[in-house]
C-alpha cells in the first residue's frame, strides 16, 4: 500500500523565530537596574578592620552561696577551718574560690563594614566577631605537700587542709537562707561542697553581631566640621560559659573519687533600633570622627546549667527569659588618605550594655535538709543580668570604588 505525500514530511523554508532576535544582552548598561547598580557601586566604599578587645571581667566574685555579713569576695577570701555542722566533715583549714583574678582581653577579631553614598545621606552595615577567649585556674594535687607530722600519736589526716595548702569550698545557703560565718576563728556553722583533692575554673566568652545604620546628609558646621543624624538596627549575640570542675577522696577513703562538675553558660540575643550622631573633622589627608549611639533592645537569653557529683541527682536545667536593655557604644576614628581610593583607618570602640547575663552570677547555690536525712545540695538556675562593658582598639584599611 501507497501512502500519499504529508506536509508533515516536508519542513518548512526560511522559518525565522523572532523571539531570539528581539531577547536583549543579559547586561544592557541602558537599562535602569544596570544604572543603578553601576551607580551603586560607584558610590560605595568598603573597609576591613583587626579588632583587639576586652571583656570585661568578672571581678569581685566569689563562688558560691553570697555571705550576708561580708560586703566583697576579698573580705571573703582567707585562710580559715571549716567543719561542716551539717554532715559533720571536717576540712580543715579551706578557702573560697573567687574570679578576681580572671581576665578576659586580647579577644582578638575582625569587622567588616560596606557603605554607600546617596545625595540624602548614607547607609552603613558592619558585622563584627571576636575570637573565644578564656581564662581561668587549677589547682591539682592538693594532698600532695601536706606533710603530717609522723612523731604524733594521732597524725592528722592528709585530707584536712593546712593554712599553707587549704582545701577548696564552695558555701551554701539553707533553705534559701543566705549563710552568715564569724570573722575570725574557725568556721563551724557554714553549708558546703568542699574539695580536697583537686579544682579548677575557667569562664569562656565570645561577642559578635551586626549594624545597619543610616546616616542623613552632612550638616556643615564649618569648613571642616561636619555633623550627621544617625539611625539603624542591630543584633549582638554574647556567648559565655563557666565551669568548674572538683574532687574529693578523703586522702584515699573515698574510693572512687567524688567528682563534682557544674557548669552553666548563657546566650545573650540583643537587638533593638538604634539613634545616635557623627561628628567628622575632615581635611585632605586625615578625617577624625567620633560617632556615639545608643540601642534600645531586648535581650533574649538563654541560661543553661548542668551539674553531677555531690548533689542527689544530676541536674539539667534551662531557661529562657526576655529583658529590656539599652547598649551603648562610642566608636572614635582616625583615617589617613592615602589617595582618593584608598586610606588606613584606625580607632577605639566602648560598648556597655546595661543588663547582659552572665553565667557565674546565674547559679543558686542552695542546700536543705530532709526530714531524717542529712544536708543535700540543691543547685538550681537563678539569672540575674548586670552591666557589662567591651572596648578596644581597631586597624584597618578603606577602598572606595
Amino acid at each position: 500500500m501507497v501512502y500519499p505525500p504529508t506536509t508533515y514530511a516536508q519542513p518548512a523554508p526560511n522559518v525565522v523565530d523572532y523571539n531570539v532576535g528581539r531577547h536583549r544582552n543579559r547586561w544592557d548598561e541602558r537599562q535602569p537596574i544596570e544604572q543603578f547598580l553601576i551607580q551603586m557601586g560607584q558610590r560605595s566604599w568598603i573597609r576591613f578592620e583587626y579588632m583587639q578587645m576586652e571583656i570585661e571581667r568578672p571581678g569581685d566574685q566569689a563562688i558560691g552561696a553570697p555571705i550576708s555579713n561580708f560586703s566583697s569576695a576579698a573580705d571573703v577570701n582567707g585562710t580559715r577551718q571549716v567543719t561542716d555542722p551539717i554532715t559533720g566533715t571536717d576540712f580543715g583549714f579551706s578557702t573560697i574560690p573567687t574570679l578576681n583574678d580572671l581576665t578576659l582581653d586580647n579577644a582578638p577579631g575582625i569587622r567588616g563594614t560596606y557603605g554607600i553614598w546617596f545625595n540624602g545621606g548614607s547607609i552603613e552595615f558592619s558585622v563584627f566577631g571576636t575570637e573565644q577567649v578564656s581564662d581561668g585556674f587549677q589547682l591539682s594535687n592538693l594532698q600532695g605537700n601536706r606533710q603530717p607530722d609522723p612523731t604524733l600519736p594521732a597524725p592528722p589526716s592528709a585530707a584536712l587542709g593546712t593554712e599553707f595548702d587549704p582545701n577548696i569550698i564552695i558555701p551554701l545557703s539553707l533553705n534559701g537562707v543566705s549563710p552568715t560565718i564569724p570573722t575570725t576563728g574557725p568556721i563551724t556553722d557554714l553549708a558546703v561542697i568542699g574539695f580536697d583533692s583537686g579544682y579548677q575554673t575557667s569562664v569562656r566568652s565570645q561577642i559578635w553581631g551586626s549594624e545597619l545604620n543610616v546616616l542623613s546628609a552632612a550638616v556643615q558646621q564649618s569648613d571642616q566640621l561636619q555633623w550627621q543624624w544617625l539611625g539603624g538596627f542591630r543584633y549582638t549575640s554574647f556567648d559565655e560559659s563557666f565551669g568548674q570542675v572538683g574532687v574529693r577522696d578523703n586522702a584515699g577513703l573515698i574510693s572512687p573519687p567524688i567528682t563534682t562538675r557544674i557548669r552553666s553558660s548563657v546566650s545573650n540575643n540583643i537587638y533593638g533600633p538604634s539613634v545616635g550622631f557623627r561628628m567628622s573633622l575632615a581635611s585632605k589627608y586625615v578625617t577624625l570622627s567620633a560617632t556615639p549611639r545608643v540601642t534600645f533592645a531586648l535581650n533574649d537569653y538563654t541560661s543553661r546549667l548542668v551539674a553531677s557529683g555531690d548533689l542527689p541527682a544530676p541536674i539539667v536545667s534551662e531557661m529562657e527569659e526576655i529583658d529590656f536593655t539599652t547598649l551603648t557604644q562610642v566608636s572614635l576614628m582616625a583615617e589617613v588618605n592615602l589617595s582618593e581610593s584608598f586610606s588606613l583607618y584606625g580607632g577605639y570602640d566602648f560598648m556597655w550594655s546595661y543588663r547582659m547575663a552572665r553565667p557565674y552570677r546565674g547559679i543558686n547555690y542552695d542546700s536543705t535538709v530532709p526530714i531524717g536525712g542529712s544536708r543535700e545540695a540543691r543547685i538550681s538556675l537563678s539569672p540575674d543580668p548586670e552591666s557589662m562593658y567591651l572596648q578596644g582598639f581597631t586597624f584597618g584599611a578603606t577602598l572606595r570604588f
